[in-house]
């Protein structure tokens, strides 16, 4: 059933991550079309490598910046099974940190005692690197104190690789940390995100739009 929309999808969201995405609509006339079985597939096909994000109009008819930012934070908090409170939005926030600091380290902007070893964690293992709750964890504590510096320096680095508005980058980046570095049992720590992300009234798609291209 609907083979050649099927090689369509496949082939339209089989992109390289670098690239941008496309906005696609299907549509049949009646039920009974295919719509959600192609779906499924697709799904099933891409799950392991792809995140997908179910969208709840607001109302039930429109569908916006700020739902679909409440949508996919929705998603990326939940928690991981049998992981004492981490979430899928953790392991992201741990990696983007990492990455982000790799070229501070590089160029010896941020200092390091084994810098080769240090730039070798955090390409190999950014979760443990930046686990902010493991008492060994000697980066992410050191980042947790000086965040307040080293928070602009991710920030521009995110920002300039992403293409993106510092300012909303930076916002993301503290959010984030906030969220992160708050004890896994702190049962507010999502209520605390979910404020801080409608605190500011207008920048709805702006704060979207950084997101997505961080998540990406």
């Amino acid at each position: 059933m609907n083979r050649q929309a099927y090689e369509i999808l496949s082939d339209i969201l089989s992109v390289p991550i670098e690239k941008t995405g496309r906005c696609i609509l299907l549509r049949a006339p009646r039920a009974g079309h295919g719509k959600t079985h192609l779906l499924s597939r697709i799904q099933h096909q891409l799950g392991a490598s792809y995140e997908f994000i179910p969208l709840h109009a607001a109302f039930g008819c429109r569908i916006d910046a700020a739902t679909v930012t409440d949508d996919t934070l929705r998603r990326m908090v939940r928690q991981l099974p049998a992981s004492g409170g981490l979430t899928i939005l953790d392991l992201v926030t741990r990696r983007l940190f990492a990455s982000a600091l790799q070229p501070l380290v590089g160029s010896g902007e941020v200092p390091c005692q084994d810098r080769e070893g240090a730039l070798t964690a955090l390409r190999t293992r950014p979760i443990e690197t930046f686990d902010f709750h493991h008492p060994n964890a000697v980066t992410a504590h050191w980042a947790r104190e000086n965040f307040e510096v080293l928070g602009q320096r991710l920030s521009h680095e995110l920002a300039q690789r992403s293409g993106l508005p510092v300012r909303e980058i930076a916002f993301w980046v503290e959010s984030l940390f906030r969220f992160a570095s708050a004890p896994l049992e702190n049962s507010s720590r999502v209520r605390l995100l979910v404020e801080a992300v409608h605190g500011g009234t207008g920048a709805e798609m702006e704060r979207l739009e950084a997101l997505l291209g961080l998540l990406t």
